[in-house]
């Protein structure tokens, strides 16, 4: 049974009581206007909202980063572990050996050298704000220094001279040099 002036049946019983009042109703419907057609949310326009909606809950809490993959072989896993507390790491990099180190007839002078010039292609491939060097060794083809980014661990690691990262226990890999300085054209 339709209403007077509502395309809506009336629920109302047979003494005329209704269960459907204009309070309960959207202003549109109390005012006589029909409704327009609106979709379920169970045909196909509305399982697209739906999964629109899920994928959208899931958002946030996606990188704009790739998660860094390491070579357990390369990386200690507590460097990560470390970076993705949000802590700085102290770290020593281990660098490939240059031809002729440990051999005691070898040229010490052009090993050092050598080692010299691999410490300081490192540090120019690494960004200062993700790796702060604290002590580069004369005579071993090592580094030590504070890793602060995975950014900073994905460039050492992309390096060729770079063998391998672990974490450095006493955090300095020894003393500085006097002056303070720790490798040329990087402060501390």
């Amino acid at each position: 049974m339709l209403r007077e002036g509502s395309p809506y049946p009336s629920s109302a019983g047979p003494d005329g009581d209704s269960d459907r009042t204009s309070a309960n109703l959207h202003p549109r419907d109390r005012a006589g206007d029909p409704a327009p057609a609106r979709e379920s949310s169970g045909g196909p326009g509305g399982m697209r909202r739906l999964l629109l909606s899920g994928a959208l809950l899931f958002l946030p809490g996606v990188s704009c980063h790739p998660a860094l993959e390491v070579d357990r072989e390369r990386v200690q896993p507590d460097v990560l572990t470390t970076l993705h507390a949000g802590e700085e790491a102290a770290v020593m990099i281990a660098l490939t050996p240059p031809p002729g180190f440990g051999d005691p007839a070898a040229d010490q002078e052009r090993i050092r050298a050598e080692i010299s010039r691999m410490q300081a292609e490192v540090l120019s491939a690494v960004d200062t704000a993700d790796f702060r060097p604290r002590q580069p060794f004369l005579s071993i083809p090592a580094m030590a220094g504070t890793l602060r980014t995975e950014r900073g661990l994905r460039t050492l690691l992309e390096h060729r001279y770079v063998r391998r990262v672990d974490l450095d226990p006493a955090g300095g890999g020894g003393q500085p040099p006097v002056g303070g300085q720790t490798t040329p054209g990087h402060q501390p």
